[in-house]
């Protein structure tokens, strides 16, 4: 099966532009003059990328997204509400993934994942029935099911090598300036203000917090290093060296303990996938990380500050920053809802219930999990996370077979496992669930194993529907 489709928005033909294109500008022209008649001159960039959707659409919608990642909690659409520029840009990738995807004839079956992703969050939604406080489900619903259809969306689509591989050059630059920004800032005393500052990205009057910021460097770092490892031209080698020195920077200066953890597991997970396929030529390839690494780990831990090792020396005494006492209220609460749970986004809520549990520190109310495996134990119940971790095993099962299958280096398929087996990691810590970070690694996975399926051989389609081989 050829994967390698044209884009379906392109011109159809003479014809067709003759009247499409003089209809496009004149209706560009009347958004543009609305939106500078009601003072939005903050949307006039989003807008100067809708030409583009004639020719790219794909990797513009998409790269739009993992661009404006890192930037999600700094692009408010104004005060008062949630909605981001990155909120814009998931509901843009789903309807022009959607419309390629029928016009282009680029539907295909989705991973047997997507049957239990489904029906996990199916789980949650139904939760709202007996949630201890509906309300607070009913708002995180949209969230939900927002970005469930993004993944479901991204998995029946075939997407070509070309456009993946545009998606991962935006995302490493999205990701490098968002970091150059935060290591600017932070050599100038400008960041999260804690007992010492702690780089992160800060905008206006817009702060991320350093944990979230450092868990999207993640997916950069991980692109950076696949292409510096697979680069051909010694350009393309500067560019992704260059990126991955800045991302590493940031990503430590967070110093968000849980977050370099789960770096260094993406770079282990990473090394060990192509160190264990044992083709002669990943052979030089895995030599050349391998050195790689040593010499830039010895680079940073020469110049990082020395707070960060104060930081991770702390973790006993701050009891990780107080999430032992909330993961020792969580098992207690997890007692009394152990089958079906308390119901979407009803951690804090029950919590508030059961805070004198926590012996050690004194906390405020309405405390997150800081957890995602506690927190879908409790808000969802013990279903809700088999359900959960049938998922991610059904996906890491689709990668695994369609790595056995593998006629040629599968470099980026690697990265995206190990990004994803990172953003895991950072769960333990931090209640990532219903980040966009979290979903759009999933996405990119799924993306990458059809890239993968495509150059190689009819097997690998049958392995990523689950299919013997």
């Amino acid at each position: 099966m050829n994967f390698m489709h044209e884009d379906a928005l392109i011109r159809k033909g003479p014809a067709f532009e003759h009247w499409a294109i003089p209809i496009a500008i004149a209706a560009l022209a009347v958004l543009i003059g609305i939106v500078v008649g009601q003072g939005g001159w903050f949307y006039l960039p989003a807008i100067a990328l809708l030409p583009l959707l004639w020719f790219w659409p794909v990797e513009v919608a998409m790269g739009a997204a993992v661009i404006l990642l890192p930037f999600e909690y700094v692009t408010s659409l104004g005060t008062g509400t949630d909605r981001t520029l990155m909120s814009l840009a998931v509901i843009l990738a789903f309807f022009v993934i959607c419309a390629v995807g029928v016009v282009g004839r680029r539907l295909q079956r989705p991973s047997p994942a997507t049957m239990w992703w489904g029906l996990f969050v199916a789980w949650a939604a139904v939760s709202i029935l007996w949630a201890v406080e509906p309300q607070k489900s009913l708002e995180r619903l949209p969230t939900v099911v927002a970005l469930f259809l993004l993944y479901l969306a991204a998995s029946s689509f075939r997407i070509t090598e070309k456009e993946f591989d545009r998606i991962v050059s935006l995302a490493m630059m999205g990701g490098g300036v968002a970091a150059l920004l935060s290591v600017y800032g932070y050599y100038y005393g400008v960041g999260f203000a804690q007992h010492y500052v702690r780089a992160t990205l800060v905008l206006g009057n817009g702060e991320v917090n350093p944990n979230q910021f450092g868990s999207c460097l993640l997916i950069p770092l991980s692109f950076a290093i696949a292409r510096l490892v697979c680069a051909r031209h010694w350009l393309t080698r500067i560019l992704a060296l260059s990126l991955l020195v800045i991302i590493s920077l940031g990503l430590l200066l967070t110093m968000s303990r849980g977050t370099i953890l789960a770096a260094v597991v993406t770079i282990m997970v990473f090394f060990f996938r192509l160190k264990a396929l044992k083709l002669k030529s990943l052979r030089p390839k895995v030599r050349r990380f391998l050195v790689l690494v040593v010499i830039l780990a010895v680079v940073l831990a020469a110049t990082i500050p020395a707070t960060i090792f104060d930081r991770f020396r702390q973790s006993a005494t701050d009891r990780g920053a107080g999430r032992l006492d909330i993961w020792t209220v969580g098992l207690v609460i997890l007692k009394h809802y152990t089958v079906a749970g308390a119901g979407l986004s009803n951690f804090p809520v029950v919590y508030n219930q059961y805070a004198g549990y926590a012996s050690h520190q004194s906390f405020k109310s309405d405390r997150d999990a800081h957890n995602v495996y506690l927190a879908v134990s409790v808000e969802e119940g013990l279903v809700g996370l088999f359900l959960f971790l049938m998922a991610i095993k059904t996906q890491f099962k689709v990668v695994s077979r369609c790595r056995a299958a593998i006629a040629e280096s599968p470099i980026m398929l690697i990265s995206c496992e190990a990004t994803c087996c990172g953003l895991l990691v950072t769960c333990v810590f931090g209640n990532f669930l219903w980040e966009k970070i979290f979903w759009f690694a999933w996405v990119l996975l799924a993306f990458a194993v059809t890239v993968q399926a495509g150059k190689n051989s009819q097997e690998i389609i049958f392995a990523r529907r689950g299919e013997p081989i």
